[in-house]
C-alpha cells in the first residue's frame, strides 16, 4: 500500500472501528517490506490499539510491527519487556519468575537482579501482547507474601538498562 491520501483515509476508517485514532502518518523512510514505508498508528487507549493489532493480524495481508511510544518525558516504552519490583530476594530465583509469567506468553529472556531486602527482574515476551497480559494479571498482586508491582520498561534517554 502506498502513502496515498485516498489509502490513508480508507485505513483510516478500517481502524477507527476499534477506537480513536489520535495519529496516522505515513513514513516512507520507514522500511518494512522492500519498496514501501510504513503506516504509523497511535490510539488513544492501549486496549484499542490491541484489538486493530489482532485485527491486522487476522487478515494476513499487512506485515505488522508494535513500536515504542515515546513518552513526554522523552522515555520510550518498550511494549515487550516488562519491569517487576518488590520480588522477595530471600526466596525468590529465576527459575520461580520465568515460571510465574509463562504463563502470560512465550518469553524471550528473564533477568532477575538481586539486591539485599528486595530483587526486581526485567522479563521480555516474543509477542507484547503477553506483557499487557502480565501486567494486568499481576500488577499490585500478593506473590509469595510480597506486594509486586508490574510495568512496561521504560528506557530514558540517559539510561538504556537492560541491553
Amino acid at each position: 500500500m502506498d502513502g496515498s491520501k485516498a489509502h490513508g483515509q480508507t485505513l483510516a476508517l478500517q481502524l477507527e472501528r476499534h477506537g480513536k485514532v489520535l495519529a496516522l502518518d505515513y513514513d516512507e523512510n520507514v522500511i518494512i517490506t522492500p519498496n514501501r514505508g510504513a503506516w504509523l498508528v497511535r490510539y488513544a487507549l492501549w486496549e484499542e490499539a490491541i484489538a486493530a493489532y489482532q485485527w491486522l493480524q487476522s487478515m494476513g495481508c499487512w506485515c505488522i510491527e508494535w513500536g515504542a511510544q515515546v513518552g513526554q518525558s522523552g522515555q520510550t516504552i518498550v511494549y515487550n519487556l516488562i519491569y517487576v519490583d518488590g520480588l522477595d530476594s530471600h526466596i525468590v530465583d529465576r527459575r520461580m519468575v520465568v515460571g510465574m509469567f509463562q504463563q502470560y506468553g512465550e518469553i524471550r529472556s528473564a533477568n532477575l537482579i538481586c539486591r539485599s531486602a528486595t530483587s526486581f527482574a526485567f522479563i521480555e515476551y516474543y509477542n507484547p501482547l503477553s506483557s499487557f497480559r502480565a501486567i494486568r494479571g499481576c500488577h499490585e498482586m500478593s506473590w509469595l507474601g510480597q506486594i509486586i508491582r508490574v510495568q512496561h520498561y521504560r528506557r530514558s534517554p540517559t539510561r538504556n538498562y537492560p541491553q
